[in-house]
């Protein structure tokens, strides 16, 4: 029997012969693959086709036996005779078994199965009105045959689409089968034509290049002694690999790294890739074949190898190929670094990545999920306390505290559930500002108005001077700019006993930008110069006693701080203990140079009256339905309720509204997609828009965003404010009737 060494030699000496007959089984194997491939794909692309075919002769079926079903009920309703009874009922059954194996043949294709869910949908609705007809024995109501004929002419609508779509689909696959006829017959002749030049080009080659590799192999001698002395001393495992002998060095620290003794392993390449990681190996061998061929500049990789014990090592490898005078490579020296402790570091930070980045998803997950369940009877409650508030002249003394007291608290909790929930949108990056243009004069009279009455109740004096801005359009967020000034001022109104709290807005020049420079002085309890840092960190306080007192979640002025920064602003505090503080809020002063639009109507002053308007108030909760019911019967309208959005979508398909109000979770069919189905059938069937107010208790990651999307004209986040829902009904119906 040969040698393994004698058998090295003749792979080295005739490997260009073997590598020519190699190709050539390539070539071979490709042209034999091609074809398989191409008659597999043929096949599969017929298989397609005959899909279409049936899908095409089944809704053909369809057609018919809908026609047949008609005409047994239409037979049935002027003779009465039986046989038109079972002759429909057959058709139908048959229709019925046509849809479900439609709905078989779509299992892959999401666009026909809507489809086919709305067919489903279309011929109940037209079932049951020929089925109503049949107990009649006789002519249909109109409005039942107006029905029928609405959902006939539906079925046809959708089936004459999926045919469209399946006919369209049919000519494509044709259309792919004849062209990828062609490219595999094209496949074919270039891997021909390739071979037959190879053929060529190696005859001539491989006698040439057979004498240079005699001469090469004679000329190497034992050059490479003087380096394995060298790096006996060395720390890292070097190895050298001579591709035309086939044999290998491998230092002695290269195998204590791996626990092995020196002599374990025969000195061959193969000795190193037989422990390496199975899923390193093809990945380091197609790589060093990549780096030997030009293709990667450096040779330098990390893998992994097993260790005497079982374990498996992080290898850094390094290396350096030596080339030929025909730039071929013949050997290859390197390193091998154990970094096996810098890649359990590694692994410990990612873990603790992953780990923190779940943590911050449940977070957030949890904060939307609470913000919907405390938010949703939120809104019942709020809602009973403004409709106490508004109803207390009949109320004693002991009442009316506890009206106020159901007030304030239901204001807090709402408050405080805004500030959390803004809290995480700010520190997830979620939360984006507007940019639209208001007047300051009105949202700085919003603001007076808000706590007036509270600085009197305290009674302090409580002044807003903002003459120098009056006239002036800001261009930017008007709901955040209002939430910093309503923290800062309800602040300095609540650690104010006695004294003032005083506003002075102007403008200054910081540069060449102009500046909105806004102070809020108070006399209040002031703060120690060393606690300015804690105050605008959340949930603290400069003094815990501070909260037990005077209450709140320490959120305000972190927030504040946070809205600032997103405005291109900043806040800064001046105070010492007993001598008050003052807030200055400094935020760029963008101008818009349109005038002042007038203020929007008031919604108690009742631009119209809304008796003779009709609304479908759509809520799965009893308590906000009973909250809102109470809303409507005070605006003297019509109104319906549905629980679902399913049941929403039948109402209005059934009646006329002029206004929707549509919670967006709930049962059966979201809020969304109900609106997006109104929205649809609107252009269908040309019919006019019907406003929607959109309402949801999730308020963290772009619900308004989602309802305007879905088709909806306005948004409200839950618990619903009464005037805010009030002036929203009489903008959305006060732009309908313009347009009317």
């Amino acid at each position: 029997m040969d040698s393994p060494h004698t058998i090295a030699s003749f792979i080295r000496r005739y490997r260009d012969y073997l590598l020519c007959v190699l190709l050539i089984f390539g070539c071979v194997a490709a042209i034999v693959g091609v074809t398989t491939k191409s008659s597999e794909m043929v096949a599969e692309r017929n298989l397609w086709i005959s899909h279409s075919h049936l899908v095409i002769g089944k809704v053909q079926d369809l057609s018919l036996r809908i026609e047949r079903m008609t005409a047994a009920a239409r037979g049935y309703q002027l003779t009465g005779d039986l046989k038109f009874a079972k002759d429909y009922d057959l058709a139908k059954a048959q229709t019925s078994d046509l849809i479900g194996e439609l709905t078989d043949l779509f299992a892959d294709n999401p666009a026909q199965i809507g489809r086919i869910k709305e067919l489903e949908h279309y011929f109940i609705i037209y079932s049951a009105r020929l089925d109503a007809g049949r107990a009649t024995q006789g002519m249909l109501p109109k409005h039942t045959g107006d029905a029928a004929e609405a959902a006939k002419a539906d079925l046809t609508r959708v089936s004459s689409d999926i045919l469209l779509d399946e006919t369209k689909l049919l000519d494509q696959r044709v259309n792919s089968l004849e062209e990828y006829r062609s490219e595999s017959r094209g496949r074919i002749l270039t891997i021909v034509s390739c071979l037959t030049a190879l053929l060529v080009l190696f005859a001539a080659y491989f006698i040439r290049q057979q004498r240079r590799r005699d001469m090469l192999e004679q000329s190497l001698g034992e050059g490479g002694e003087v380096f394995r002395l060298a790096i006996e001393g060395a720390s890292d495992g070097f190895f050298e690999w001579n591709f035309i002998t086939g044999k290998a060095f491998y230092s002695r620290q290269f195998w204590g790294m791996l626990g092995y003794e020196p002599d374990l392993f025969p000195a061959t390449m193969q000795s190193f890739k037989d422990l390496l990681h199975p899923d390193d190996r093809q990945r380091l061998l197609d790589y060093i074949e990549q780096y030997l061929a030009g293709e990667i500049s450096e040779y330098l990789n990390v893998f992994r190898m097993r260790h005497q014990s079982g374990k498996w090592i992080w290898i850094n490898a390094r290396g350096k190929a030596v080339y030929d005078d025909h730039g071929r490579p013949w050997r290859l020296v390197g390193a091998h670094t154990d970094i096996s402790h810098i890649k359990a570091y590694e692994e410990k930070l990612e873990k603790s990545k992953e780990a923190a980045e779940k943590a911050n998803r449940a977070k957030t997950e949890f904060l939307a999920h609470m913000s919907h369940e405390i938010r949703t009877p939120l809104t019942a409650i709020s809602g009973i306390a403004e409709i106490f508030e508004g109803a207390q002249a009949n109320l004693d003394a002991k009442q009316k505290q506890l009206v106020r007291t159901l007030s304030s608290s239901t204001a807090t909790l709402k408050d405080l559930i805004s500030d959390i929930l803004d809290f995480s949108k700010i520190e997830s990056g979620e939360l984006e500002l507007e940019d639209t243009s208001f007047p300051l004069s009105e949202l700085f009279e919003q603001v007076v108005s808000i706590f007036s009455l509270r600085a009197s109740e305290k009674g302090i004096s409580f002044t807003f001077d903002d003459s120098e801005v009056k006239g002036v359009m800001f261009m930017g967020d008007r709901l955040r700019l209002r939430q910093i000034l309503i923290n800062l001022i309800g602040n300095a109104i609540k650690f104010t006993a006695k004294g003032s709290v005083d506003v002075t807005v102007r403008r200054e020049q910081r540069g060449e930008n102009p500046c909105l420079h806004i102070d809020v002085k108070d006399t209040g309890i002031g703060i120690d110069p060393k606690h300015f840092d804690l105050i605008f960190e959340r949930f603290k306080q400069a003094d815990s006693s501070v909260s037990r007192k005077y209450g709140g979640t320490g959120l305000g002025l972190p927030i504040s701080l946070r809205l600032a920064r997103l405005m291109k602003g900043d806040i800064t505090v001046q105070s010492a203990p007993g001598k008050g503080s003052l807030f200055t809020l400094e935020v760029p002063l963008r101008m818009d140079g349109a005038a002042p639009s007038p203020p929007p109507a008031d919604a108690a002053a009742r631009p119209f009256e809304l008796r003779h308007m009709k609304i479908l108030l759509v809520e799965d909760y009893v308590g906000n339905i009973v909250i809102l019911s109470y809303l409507l019967d005070g605006l003297k309208c019509r109104y319906d309720v549905a629980r679902t959005g399913l049941e929403a979508l039948n109402k209005w398909k059934e009646g006329r509204y002029d206004l929707v109000l549509m919670d967006v979770q709930m049962p059966e069919m979201d809020g969304f997609t109900a609106t997006s189905q109104i929205r649809r059938m609107e252009q269908e069937g040309g019919l006019p828009r019907t406003p929607v107010i959109g309402m949801t208790a999730h308020a963290l990651v772009g619900d308004k965003e989602k309802c305007i999307e879905a088709g909806m004209d306005a948004y409200l986040s839950k618990p619903i404010i009464d005037a805010e829902l009030k002036a929203k009904i009489f903008e959305l119906l006060g732009n309908r009737k313009k347009v009317a």
